[in-house]
């Protein structure tokens, strides 16, 4: 079979142009910058919070905390993803005021600390005795 040559993003070997992790956290995730070479294609993280959307519905957790909470709008995350994307943004944590505070916090706590809240925000609440 003849082989095809890079006219297709699918050909395309994806290429790490930085790598970063922390020096003083053992736990922390390493980070890599990837690039696509000459494609033209732009790729942004989008990165929201809880959105209202039929998720949580789907995956079972509407007696959990966060399924129960009021979350971010989908049109708004969309806006802000597709703005991001048009910017050449490479990342968005994408939501509300609360939404993008958490995700600046994130930067800098513990993956164990961040693992609890998940935690007790994803799990089923007890139902209440009368």
């Amino acid at each position: 079979m003849p082989r095809r040559h890079g006219d297709q993003v699918g050909d395309q070997v994806p290429i790490t142009v930085q790598q970063a992790t922390s020096v003083t956290d053992p736990d922390a995730p390493i980070v890599n910058s990837v690039e696509l070479r000459d494609t033209g294609v732009v790729i942004t993280s989008l990165m929201p919070g809880p959105t209202e959307t039929d998720f949580f519905r789907r995956a079972d957790m509407l007696d959990t905390p966060v399924g129960q909470q009021s979350n971010d709008d989908p049109a708004a995350v969309a806006a802000q993803g597709f703005e991001a994307l048009m910017g050449g943004e490479d990342k968005l944590v994408a939501g509300s005021v609360g939404t993008k505070a958490q995700g600046i916090a994130n930067k800098v706590l513990p993956d164990k600390f961040k693992a609890a809240a998940h935690r007790r925000l994803a799990e089923p609440e007890e139902p209440q005795s009368e």
